[in-house]
């Protein structure tokens, strides 16, 4: 199903036809129920059933000492050099994205090294990057801890963007020209 005709009845304030503000929330509410399920797949049957196995995700706030050191190492190492930090402005409008690729809005505070203020970033993240990342033996002991690469820039955003103060932040994903059912 595309989005975009529904996306544009809604901002239209369209009453009539098979694109409406009514179709738009009548997807709205679908795909709102959707993720949910989805959260709750993860939250109450995934990661139990993970945790059985004695695998676990780890999250930054659950990382002692030593796993932090190696998340850090390993954040320098491999995953920094290959993050694209863009900031947006009049001179540089919003880049172009792949399709389906794990992306992060920030909101800066202070001047870039121009002087400039610009308020939004961009941090593209490459497909070659893995999702999850095992923690090694020295860390993680006998068991098989993972750390997510969402998780590991999270904690890294502010290395990014030397001499500016990191407010809000999400991450997205673009999804072009793929239909997805709202089922």
């Amino acid at each position: 199903m595309r989005a975009e005709p529904h996306l544009s009845a809604y901002q239209a304030n369209e009453r009539k036809g098979l694109f409406s503000v009514g179709s738009f929330e009548q997807l709205s509410a679908s795909l709102h129920a959707m993720v949910e399920r989805q959260y709750t797949l993860y939250n109450e049957k995934l990661m139990p059933a993970f945790e059985h196995l004695g695998i676990k995700i780890v999250s930054h706030g659950e990382r002692n000492g030593a796993q932090r050191r190696w998340v850090d190492q390993y954040f320098e190492r491999e995953v920094r050099p290959l993050l694209i930090p863009v900031g947006l402005d009049p001179s540089h409008p919003f880049p172009q994205v792949a399709n389906k690729s794990l992306n992060f809005i920030v909101r800066l505070g202070g001047k870039d090294a121009f002087g400039r203020e610009n308020e939004i970033a961009i941090v593209k993240v490459p497909r070659v990057l893995p999702r999850l990342i095992r923690m090694p033996a020295k860390v993680a002991g006998s068991r098989a801890l993972f750390v997510s690469l969402s998780s590991v820039i999270r904690a890294h955003l502010s290395t990014l963007f030397p001499g500016r103060h990191v407010g809000q932040f999400s991450q997205f994903r673009v999804t072009r020209h793929s239909d997805l059912s709202g089922r």
